[in-house]
């Protein structure tokens, strides 16, 4: 699975050109994606701007020699990232890695969206996993409570592996994930989510972006349009 990131990562790399502005999605294949975009700025000198969606994403942009501004800034030529869902539909789940505010803002001021994904994130209908729902700290079990009202069987605080507490988003937030079950009308259930007080943004992108989708057969890697 690495080495199909890695052939993501440079197939979208490629694909920027000299002068743009670029939103850094999250996750280990955007990883892939920054530092083969570093290789290139180095090898052919090229001028480009990456606006981060994380910290993440910001230390690996600098760590790779990319020049980074921000949103205020700069408008999006385009925003590369990853899912951890992807539908027929091209409707997407984000979140997982808890960047899921700063990323769906990237993704709806620029001018075109390329998501980059493996096999593994291919379903039918989004969610086979869970949602996930960034909120604010006060109150959020009552704002549990209200997305158990809306359909979701079951609704966990993302609590941090490594101390005991939340994990608290890079806007200081916490992460709540939904399970709900597939997801027929995604973006009604997008508005409804964001239309309860205490939820700041949720993990449902319907975008709907182009695609690079990295495939593993007899021959080798693929990476073909979704």
């Amino acid at each position: 699975m690495e080495e199909i990131k890695r052939v993501l990562g440079e197939k979208a790399a490629m694909m920027i050109k000299d002068g743009q502005v670029v939103g850094l999605g999250s996750g280990s294949t955007v990883e892939k994606f920054i530092e083969s975009l570093g290789r290139r700025i180095k090898s052919e000198d090229l001028e480009i701007i990456g606006i981060p969606s994380s910290y993440q994403s910001l230390i690996l942009a600098l760590e790779n020699g990319i020049k980074v501004g921000s949103l205020n800034e700069y408008t999006p030529e385009i925003t590369v990232d990853g899912a951890d869902e992807i539908d027929q539909r091209k409707f997407m789940v984000k979140g997982g890695g808890s960047a899921l505010l700063r990323e769906k803002i990237l993704m709806s001021c620029s001018k075109d969206v390329l998501v980059i994904v493996d096999e593994t994130k291919l379903v039918e209908k989004i969610s086979v996993g869970f949602v996930p729902i960034e909120v604010v700290k006060f109150g959020f079990k009552r704002t549990m409570d209200k997305i158990s009202e809306l359909g979701a069987k079951k609704v966990n605080l993302r609590v941090s592996p490594g101390k005991v507490g939340p994990i608290i988003s890079d806007n200081g937030n916490i992460i709540l994930d939904a399970f709900f079950g597939e997801i027929n009308d995604p973006p009604s259930l997008e508005k409804e989510l964001n239309s309860l007080p205490g939820v700041v943004e949720n993990g449902i992108f319907t975008v709907r972006p182009k695609v690079l989708i990295g495939k593993r057969d007899g021959e080798g890697i693929k990476v073909a349009p979704g």
